[in-house]
């Protein structure tokens, strides 16, 4: 008894996909590609790609969009200043 084996897989690819594959004689490769499933066929973000932490919350919207740079996030501005017990005051976000 012999058995017939059906290996599946699945890739995902960059904008210019570079593909090759090894058969054996006699086996065949199928190729089925979903639009939009990435790549060039993927929307770029086009949205901010810095942003400075607030006390709200902040949605990027990048879901199901191609990034195109990293996204930066700014170190939360703090203030140093002397106070008059002759110490350093923090003040945080300003």
């Amino acid at each position: 008894m012999s058995r017939t084996r059906d290996p599946t897989f699945t890739a995902v690819f960059a904008d210019s996909p570079d593909f090759s594959a090894k058969l054996r004689a006699g086996a065949t490769f199928t190729a089925k590609f979903a639009s939009g499933s990435g790549g060039a066929a993927t929307p770029p973000y086009t949205g901010e790609t810095r942003v400075t932490p607030k006390f709200e919350e902040v949605t990027l919207a990048t879901k199901n969009l191609r990034m195109q740079e990293d996204v930066v996030v700014e170190p939360i501005p703090i203030t140093e200043v002397s106070n008059p017990a002759g110490g350093i005051t923090f003040i945080i976000g300003g």
